[in-house]
């Protein structure tokens, strides 16, 4: 039995992240790490990634895609630039809007989500800024804030239960924005 009535609460799940992995692959006919090197990274010129897949050949959907730093803010300004790079639209602007809209409010967490991106509000000296967000594990981050024109990334091993990463943000980030 559901211990909720399905649409009314969220919970973050590595598994339906791995089950959009398998899913994309089935209509693709492709791996999602293939489909996404000829639809995504190869448009905007990321050729230096590590994409394992499980032992049945599905791309890790949730966890253990390797970019730099330098591409994963090639993607954050792609979002930013609603879809199009160098001329040419990669991702439809619809779909971005759609991902980046919230669509649920978190159980736990203060922020909402949208399609497969956090959305986040954070708070500066001089008012309120709209953020959304992919995070990853460890502290890997792409930050997108569309009314500053701005993107920010992190990458670390932080594995501990408190990341510091919104307080920096906070803290040095925002306030150094002109």
């Amino acid at each position: 039995p559901m211990s909720e009535e399905p649409g009314t609460r969220f919970e973050y799940c590595n598994g339906s992240s791995m089950l959009l992995s398998t899913i994309l692959s089935e209509v693709t006919g492709v791996p999602a790490s293939q489909f996404a090197d000829e639809a995504l990274f190869e448009p905007l010129g990321i050729s230096d990634y590590s994409w394992p897949a499980s032992p049945d050949g599905v791309s890790i959907g949730w966890s253990d895609l390797r970019l730099t730093p330098t591409d994963l803010a090639k993607i954050g300004l792609l979002y930013l630039r609603n879809g199009e790079w160098d001329g040419e639209q990669v991702v439809s602007q619809e779909w971005i809007e759609r991902s980046t809209t919230p669509h649920i409010k978190s159980a736990t967490l203060a922020e909402q989500y949208g399609y497969h991106w956090w959305i986040k509000t954070y708070c500066t000296n001089s008012g309120f800024v709209d953020s959304y967000l992919a995070d990853g594990w460890g502290g890997q981050r792409i930050i997108v804030f569309p009314s500053l024109d701005l993107v920010v990334v992190f990458t670390g091993g932080n594995y501990a239960k408190h990341e510091p990463v919104h307080e920096m943000v906070c803290e040095y980030i925002l306030p150094a924005v002109k």
